[in-house]
């Protein structure tokens, strides 16, 4: 009777076991989307720890959980055609922040693989749910081998499960002056205060000024106050004055070329003195925010917020 119920248990898990991997409730670990060898390229065994390059770097402040990395030839040959190396973060939220940093700045071109893709002189990266893939060429100039490439990319990208990134406020951020492909996902200490965090970041040009404008998300619309209150009293010799902006008054500093506006429960900052920048991205980040939430954000009810009337507050100051 026992060993009965013994054998129906193990069953009962190993079908429970199986029904997580399909489901998709089992993380996929490297080893799991790097292709096998086919009748066009073989795998080559790795004699090393996949060294930590700029990517792996990069990814640590992304909380990069592990890397996987194959190496492929033509067969027969020894010779090293091109490298996988398939970077694994906690969630495609990561993945996605990870992506944008490497594609600022890399005047790639869309590939096509994937969520987003960009490829340049001699790779292809993308990133899809919880992974970001660069698929290197070594063999620069080789038609053969730039076609196995992109059909690596592809077969990589098919193999991971897809997994969607909330970034919303990515979207939120204007287009008109931003610098092509400066759009990205920053996690920790943005303008390197620790403060703010989980921001979407851009570069802009004005005429002959360059500035950045970023949105940081919070929990709630009293945590993104609490944090900005944070930021005031770092700032105690900032002098603080009641002054209009476009559809909004709001507190600012008069000295400093740094201003900070919160909207909900994000906190909208540009540099460069670019104040009114501010106010009108806080104004759409607004309407967005009571869209997405269904609701009508305020500080009305908060009791540690009692002399704030409305939805906006600003501040301005340099680090």
């Amino acid at each position: 009777m026992l060993a009965k119920l013994m054998t129906d248990l193990t069953g009962l898990f190993a079908g429970i076991a199986v029904f997580c991997f399909l489901c998709g409730c089992a993380p996929q670990k490297p080893a799991d989307i790097l292709p096998a060898s086919n009748k066009d390229l073989t795998r080559l065994p790795m004699t090393e720890t996949p060294e930590i390059d700029q990517v792996s770097d990069l990814a640590g402040s992304y909380d990069l959980v592990a890397v996987g990395a194959a190496r492929y030839a033509r067969p027969g040959s020894s010779s090293v055609a091109f490298t996988v190396q398939a970077y694994q973060m906690p969630a495609a939220e990561d993945a996605l922040g990870l992506f944008t940093m490497l594609r600022c700045g890399s005047d790639g071109q869309e590939a096509k693989v994937g969520e987003d893709s960009f490829m340049t002189k001699d790779a292809v990266t993308f990133w899809k749910g919880r992974y970001v893939v660069r698929v290197r060429e070594l063999a620069t100039g080789d038609p053969k081998v730039r076609k196995d490439l992109m059909d690596m990319a592809k077969q990589v990208a098919g193999k991971i499960r897809g997994e969607k990134a909330d970034i919303r406020h990515l979207d939120w951020l204007p287009k008109d002056g931003r610098k092509d492909d400066s759009l990205r996902y920053v996690k920790h200490n943005i303008m390197d205060v620790d403060l703010l965090e989980k921001a979407a970041v851009a570069d802009y040009l004005a005429g002959d000024v360059e500035y950045q404008a970023f949105i940081c998300s919070f929990k709630t619309p009293i945590e993104a106050a609490m944090a900005l209150d944070k930021l005031h009293k770092r700032m105690e010799d900032a002098k603080y004055s009641p002054t209009p902006m476009p559809s909004l008054q709001f507190r600012h500093a008069t000295q400093g070329n740094i201003m900070l506006v919160q909207a909900d429960r994000y906190i909208v900052g540009t540099t460069a003195g670019q104040a009114a920048t501010a106010a009108a991205i806080a104004q759409t980040v607004l309407e967005k925010a009571r869209r997405t939430a269904g609701r009508t954000a305020c500080l009305d009810d908060c009791d540690d917020y009692p002399d704030r009337p409305g939805i906006f507050i600003g501040v301005g100051f340099g680090f």
